[in-house]
């Protein structure tokens, strides 16, 4: 009983600050945007978009759970946003919106998602220096019941270093809670330096991201830190943007994993081709690839992937 009574306060807490929270971006939002209507120099617009898409993934169900020899599925994905974009004297911009996306597997309905996601961003440019504060909130559902919710918050420097370089710096803290594996909660914390080799603008240029991350969960057993690089190749022609990217990331736990009695090791590495073709002023079409090589000193981790998606995407 007692258990029972946590579960439904914890549940509506979960529900209590997630609905606090996108208030507040509405909220804010629409104090921006009215603000624009009495104050000449600014510039605020609202927007929506709406997208769906179809994946598939080689690896969603392991063949124990399957009447077959196969592991693979299909699903459908969906998503709806609404945002809103405020400028004043081309110095000062905020940025709202809220998204809710669902994710639903042929066979693997177990793992059917729901997703709430509010994001507001607020910067200000100095000459070549921008300065950002980032803050996001997310909550996950799976099987229509409560499973994870996200706070993090992203302070950001960046600068115009030159015609040809864009450098820009975020740190990232957080915490996470879970529905129903209260061991699982934690915080985390980290830093994302990145370079942009410009071309020719952002019509063609180079990216590079490094990451270090640290997660301290409540549950010793699943800390960690981990280490990555992403590069990626991004080239935009007439209507069509191309982008090749890779990544490697090393993921160490820091205790014992009692099933190996080692420290948890694993390295994955990524690669992934994106099309993106502009229709028309209001219609995308996005199409993706990838290939992932997870190695890991743990049975369960260590296998190849491979994922494919499309996507249809109209904004107004």
């Amino acid at each position: 009983m007692y258990a029972a009574v946590t579960r439904i306060h914890k549940t509506t807490e979960v529900a209590r600050k997630h609905a606090t929270f996108l208030s507040f971006v509405l909220w804010a939002s629409l104090l921006v945007l009215g603000g624009s209507l009495f104050y000449k120099p600014a510039q605020a617009s609202i927007g929506a978009s709406l997208e769906w898409g179809l994946e598939y993934d080689s690896n969603v169900l392991s063949n124990n759970q399957l009447n077959n020899d196969y592991d693979s599925d299909f699903s459908n994905r969906l998503s709806i946003a609404l945002n809103a974009d405020y400028h004043w004297q081309n110095v000062v911009r905020v940025q709202g919106q809220y998204q809710y996306s669902q994710t639903r597997w042929l066979e693997a309905s177990q793992y059917d998602t729901d997703i709430h996601t509010g994001f507001l961003r607020i910067s200000d440019r100095d000459g070549a220096w921008i300065r950002e504060g980032i803050f996001l909130h997310a909550q996950a559902q799976i099987e229509g019941q409560d499973f994870l919710t996200l706070n993090r918050l992203s302070p950001a420097l960046s600068v115009f270093a030159n015609q040809s370089w864009y450098l820009r710096t975020q740190l990232d803290m957080g915490e996470k809670t879970f529905a129903q594996y209260t061991n699982r909660d934690g915080y985390f914390y980290g830093i994302k330096p990145s370079a942009y080799w410009l071309m020719n603008k952002m019509q063609h240029y180079v990216k590079v991201q490094l990451e270090t991350k640290q997660e301290k969960i409540d549950d010793e057993q699943y800390d960690y830190q981990s280490y990555s690089a992403v590069a990626s190749w991004n080239y935009k022609f007439h209507e069509t943007k191309l982008t090749l990217e890779t990544e490697i990331e090393e993921k160490q736990y820091d205790n014992l994993w009692p099933s190996i009695a080692d420290q948890r090791h694993d390295t994955r590495y990524r690669t992934k081709i994106k099309i993106q073709q502009n229709v028309s002023q209001h219609f995308t079409v996005k199409t993706e690839i990838g290939y992932d090589e997870n190695q890991s000193n743990l049975a369960s981790s260590n296998y190849d992937q491979v994922r494919g998606l499309l996507k249809l995407k109209y904004e107004w």
